[in-house]
């Protein structure tokens, strides 16, 4: 394929072709085209497996704790509870350096962070966690943060896992032993051992 240009000021008319494309590149970018995809889906599926998204999950839990803390040190008081909370201390977040421009992140399985303010543990729309064994509300005096986990269950009355205590796999904000790693671990080996056989 043959172009020409011409130059008025200078009267000149210059010739230029391109060769048609070869035919190895083309298959390359075919090639491309249907491996791209299939790597994407296995990359997703490495990251969604469960200790991967719970290691996210405690990230942006750790990320969100500094937000309430901003929040709080500015206002002398926690956020309201729920969504608007948590936005409120995000955006206090933000205020100086855009660390979530998209607002509060999601947890590791693409879902909103609980967040209940101590002073609204008793309200009817409270999302707030009491001990299964004491019946008192977990972390009282501060407030609540955290990830209903791989189960999607918030407390024991959603009903527990398989396998599981009820729902020890709540990534939260009270629990200073983490004791859900272990949980999120078991769960990480037996897919490896699934995936050996």
């Amino acid at each position: 394929m043959s172009f020409w240009i011409r130059n008025r000021k200078k009267g000149t008319i210059t010739s230029f072709s391109i060769a048609p494309f070869p035919l190895g590149l083309m298959l390359l970018i075919l090639l491309l085209a249907i491996v791209i995809p299939i790597i994407t889906r296995m990359a997703n599926r490495l990251v969604s497996a469960p200790g991967a998204a719970m290691y996210r999950t405690e990230a942006n839990l750790t990320a969100i704790e500094s937000a309430i803390r901003a929040y709080t040190d500015r206002y002398d008081a926690l956020p309201p509870s729920g969504k608007e909370g948590l936005q409120r201390a995000i955006d206090e977040l933000n205020r100086d350096v855009t660390f979530y421009p998209e607002g509060v992140p999601k947890d590791g399985w693409d879902r909103d962070y609980i967040y209940a303010n101590s002073d609204d543990y008793p309200s009817e729309q409270s999302l707030a966690i009491k001990d299964a064994g004491s019946g008192l509300y977990r972390n009282p005096g501060g407030y609540q943060l955290y990830s209903v986990g791989a189960d999607g269950k918030r407390g024991p009355e959603d009903g527990p896992m398989a396998g599981d205590r009820l729902n020890d796999d709540n990534i939260n904000n009270w629990d200073d032993k983490r004791s859900w790693r272990t949980i999120y671990r078991r769960r990480s080996q037996r897919i490896r051992d699934v995936r050996k056989e």
